[in-house]
């Protein structure tokens, strides 16, 4: 008779833990004084080695594109 108890607590304290868990997820965090805003920033030390680097993975993509374009072609 103990064990079932004992599962039963387990099984318990599991669902309260989980409950808390999704709770908290979904609660929304209102601070007194001000407001909270994130914002996404990104920013590029060196602008020469961004450029070639995206100058390479233009060509990249490019060639991609031409062997697909190739591919779907039809045979004359």
């Amino acid at each position: 008779m103990e064990k079932h108890n004992f599962k039963n607590s387990k099984l318990l304290i599991l669902i309260l833990i989980s409950n808390n868990l999704l709770y908290s997820q979904n609660e929304t965090i209102v601070p007194k004084n001000g407001t909270i805003v994130f914002i996404k920033k990104e920013i590029i030390t060196d602008t020469l080695l961004y450029k070639k680097s995206f100058e390479k993975v233009l060509d990249k993509v490019s060639l991609e594109i031409k062997k697909e374009a190739s591919i779907g072609k039809p045979c004359k």
